[in-house]
């Protein structure tokens, strides 16, 4: 029979839970599969669901007459007098403790209250018939316990023997029941059977054991950083992690692992530096303590760890024999250490590191980038999704690279084609890669079959609706990540519109075995993975949903760790962050466009709220005074009506907002001079039908324009598109993002968002001359946007698309809008007395997706400045749960 449960032995590191699925055919319809359901204490007692195995009789008479009673004890125990023969049949009874302020206090004695469904003895029998005689006189029903009946030291076998009770008529279900562990305040059971029961075991559990919690997804995380693409580490490659360490002694490694006492996984953190890079975590069965590691820790700083990078899909190579040598295991990934010069190319290069010696070499051929690994059950190959013969063109979706198949040992010569577009790949034999496709004339995405041998191809998903991220379990098992209903950025979102994992089998793909439906329904589980060859998946989740109150929301201030000395970089839980010129305020908007946050010496608090459809965005101090400015309005529809505000005296408390701009048109980006007197700004004026977009400049930066318009001055003239314009700090320059560009014979939209062609350009404000600083392309495609002077006015940070894609898009959670998900930092140094003179760029950050925009300001006296970036358009993309 088919069960979904938690693994004994394995431990996850910070915020990655357990949920695992034992791999077998689909269950019989009607019944419930469920691996631990999350059970949340909320300071009362949980009551069970279930019915006991002895009703009452719904007969009328005697118990069910209409008489009423007054609430004493004598009179509890008098109606308890009716159902006592019902107790004492089961071989239990009860008896009256106390009745005091309305509480009725009961002990069940003999079998009942030794029975796992004591509780729903007391909901569904006693509690009603108590309520129904004594009515709203009834405050609360609690059972109390005798001394032989408090609750039993917490171990899997306790909580096992303590089951026992309900084994039987769990068996007359055809169902099973087994505690796989318990960890803390979490128990990780394996159950098949009917729903009513299933809720009743989780109930029993928690009421024997008051410190278990959770009976759920074994929580085996230490709640630091965000945690995701996990990977299982094979016995004997752990063993070679393991002995390099030294966390138990040599001798012993062999029986540690072997018995199963210590298990381990590979998977991507933020916890060093906030980088995302690859870590180790072993758990330690006798005491479940779990201890990270990343590359640098297990084999120095040297060489690829450390530094700005970008570290992912760890996998396992390596342990099969050559000539009766046995080849070291390695551990395979993907690395942006090694810069590129290419401009709009991926740095991603596939490394193979030695776990026993540490020596690393490059997999991915000179000149190609590849991303998603996957290694062989042998240990011999290598299959990678590749740009290889192409490039990446600003694609956001789709990438459409093709998957290579190379040699371990020699990587170089030994590399072919097998799939054209394709991505993920995930072997389930020598012979069978599965992988995922969307072609341009379907609708939705995919999961495939490719068979090396015959080198067929058979799709395995239904095309109703979107299948992506495979894990091969075997030749025709896959577990894929499915979207069986699409949403839009803003839909309250129905069960089925959520990503869940389901396990397919080619022979009977009509009936997948749908897991974290049953656990977790209105959550996103990715990435999905296979464990102890195969018996187990694993996955991790993250919450999505759209936030009700930001202000509720954990404002995280993170530092990266970057490539520059003089140069910090952080990341804020918010969107469009902004420094104030001294560097004592930090402003920056919530997740949701609607609030305007700032953080100074007073702490973090809300200064500015919009109400109702409009939203609220791209704050920017004045140069000199306590005054911001804002964005009001749709935020991205140059269509609509976008309007500059002022708020005066944002950090005294005494705040008042003024409109700034009149007229109906879209107004963004406003940025004042040194002296903080007039500020220049992008708006859509004179854009005719096609909204085209120029700068312009208020020249009384307090009065705004007024309804005349008579105090604005036209900066740039011409059918483009010229924003995110900022006044360098000796006041001669402006530095703005443009698509002046763009050929002729470009397309109306890139990829379907804006017009794209963005590049970056210095305009002299005395006689408007302007020189291109910066470009994505070399055929000026792509984006370069949000540039920003440092305090000496020496270099300009911008977010840029110029390192391309650094994972697959469908392995994230990507919400696509007006915003770009891709971009990084970007710094480019100038001449301060010849603009014509720029360098080139340097790269600060290696993220997965960035999002938003970037910010640079002064920052103490020492007139270091800061890079800033911001995590997309909801919380999601600032964190990340893992559930394995």
């Amino acid at each position: 029979m088919e069960t979904v449960a938690g693994a004994a032995a394995l431990s996850l590191p910070p915020q990655i839970r357990r949920q695992i699925t034992q791999s077998s055919p689909p269950p019989p319809p009607r019944r419930l599969q469920f691996g631990p359901l999350k059970i949340r204490s909320s300071g009362t007692r949980t009551h069970l669901a279930a019915a006991s195995a002895s009703t009452p009789p719904a007969a009328g008479g005697g118990l069910y007459s209409a008489e009423t009673y007054e609430l004493t004890a004598e009179n509890v125990d008098r109606v308890l007098d009716e159902v006592r023969p019902y107790l004492i049949a089961d071989g239990g009874d009860v008896t009256v403790a106390s009745v005091e302020d309305g509480v009725i206090s009961l002990k069940l004695e003999g079998a009942c209250g030794s029975c796992p469904s004591s509780t729903t003895t007391m909901k569904m029998g006693i509690e009603r018939v108590l309520k129904e005689k004594f009515g709203d006189a009834v405050k609360d029903i609690r059972q109390v316990f005798g001394d032989d009946q408090q609750p039993a030291v917490t171990t899997p076998q306790a909580v096992n023997s303590h089951l026992d009770i309900l084994r039987p008529a769990i068996a007359n279900y055809s169902g099973s029941v087994e505690v796989v562990a318990v960890d803390g305040e979490d128990c990780l059971v394996r159950y098949e059977g009917p729903e009513s029961i299933g809720s009743g075991i989780k109930a029993a559990i928690k009421e024997k054991f008051p410190d278990i919690t959770n009976v759920d997804e074994l929580h085996l995380t230490d709640g630091n950083s965000y945690n995701y693409n996990c990977q299982y580490i094979p016995p004997a490659a752990l063993k070679t992690i393991v002995e390099r360490l030294g966390v138990v002694p040599g001798d012993a490694v062999e029986d540690y692992i072997d018995s199963g006492r210590i298990t381990g996984l590979v998977f991507v953190s933020e916890r060093e530096h906030n980088l995302e890079t690859l870590h180790f975590a072993l758990r330690f069965a006798d005491d479940g303590e779990v201890q990270v590691f990343s590359l640098a820790d297990v084999y120095g700083t040297d060489g690829l760890f450390s530094g700005a990078r970008m570290e992912d899909s760890g996998c396992f190579a390596g342990g099969y024999e050559v000539d009766g040598r046995t080849i070291d295991h390695c551990l395979v990934y993907v690395s942006t250490k090694e810069p590129v010069q290419e401009r709009r190319s991926p740095w991603n290069v596939v490394y193979k590191t030695n776990l026993r010696t540490g020596e690393t070499e490059r997999l991915t051929p000179p000149g190609t980038f590849d991303i998603s690994p996957s290694v062989s059950p042998s240990g011999k190959k290598v299959a990678v999704a590749s740009y290889q013969g192409k490039k990446w063109d600003g694609e956001i979706k789709n990438l459409k690279t093709n998957i290579y198949v190379m040699s371990l040992e020699n990587p170089s010569q030994d590399r072919e084609r097998v799939i054209e577009n394709g991505g993920w790949p995930s072997w389930g034999s020598e012979d069978v890669i599965f992988f995922h496709r969307k072609d341009d004339a379907e609708n939705n995405w995919g999961v495939y079959r490719y068979t090396i041998s015959t080198r067929e191809t058979a799709r395995v998903t239904p095309d109703e609706f979107d299948a992506v991220t495979p894990a091969a379990i075997n030749e025709t098992r896959v577990a894929v990540a499915t979207i069986r209903q699409k949403s839009e950025f803003n839909d309250v979102r129905l069960e089925d519109q959520y990503r869940h994992i389901e396990i397919f089998d080619i022979n009977s793909p009509e009936q997948p075995l749908k897991i974290t439906r049953n656990t977790t329904p209105k959550a996103d589980h990715f990435n999905p993975f296979v464990m102890d060859g195969g018996k187990f998946i694993g996955y991790h989740r993250c919450k999505s949903e759209l936030l009700q109150d930001q202000e509720g929301l954990p404002r995280h201030f993170h530092k990266l760790q970057s490539p520059h000395e003089d140069v910090g970089v952080f990341r804020v839980s918010g969107v469009f962050p902004t420094f104030s010129k001294d560097g004592s305020k930090l402003a920056f908007v919530d997740n949701e466009f609607k609030s305007v946050w700032l953080a100074d010496s007073q702490g973090l608090r809300v200064v500015f709220k919009t109400d109702g459809i409009d939203g609220v965005f791209s704050p920017l101090w004045n140069s000199k005074k306590d005054i911001l400015y804002v964005c009001m309005g749709p935020s991205f529809k140059a269509s609509e009506t976008l309007e500059i505000h002022s708020i005066e005296n944002v950090s005294s408390g005494d705040r008042k907002s003024r409109q700034l701009t009149f007229g109906g048109f879209n107004n963004a980006f406003p940025n004042t001079n040194p002296d903080g007197t007039k500020f220049v700004f992008r708006s859509t004026r004179d854009g005719g039908a096609n909204h085209y977009k120029n700068l312009y400049i208020m020249e009384d930066a307090d009065a705004g324009e007024g309804e005349g318009g008579n105090s604005v001055t036209r900066l740039t003239t011409g059918d483009w598109i010229d924003t995110h314009c900022q006044w360098s700090p000796n006041g001669k320059w402006i530095v703005f993002s443009s698509n002046r560009d763009r050929p002729p014979n470009a397309p109306e939209r890139d990829h379907g968002l804006d017009p794209g062609y963005f590049a970056v350009y210095l305009l002299d404000v005395a006689d408007r001359s302007f020189v291109r600083v910066i470009r994505s392309g070399y055929d000026i495609a792509g984006h370069v946007n949000h540039p920003v002077f440092s305090p000496d006015g020496r270099s300009i940070v911008v977010t840029a698309d110029l390192a391309a894609v650094t994972a697959d898009p469908m392995s994230l959670p990507l919400f696509l809008h007006s915003v770009r998900p891709y971009g990084d930092i970007f710094t480019v140094d100038i001449d301060p007395d010849d603009m014509a003179k720029n360098k080139d760029h340097h790269r600060l950050t290696h993220g997965v997706c960035l999002g938003l925009g970037v910010r640079a300001c002064s920052f103490g006296s020492n007139q270091a400045w800061l890079a800033f970036g911001s995590r997309g358009a909801t919380a999601c993309f600032g964190k990340r749960w893992c559930a394995e």
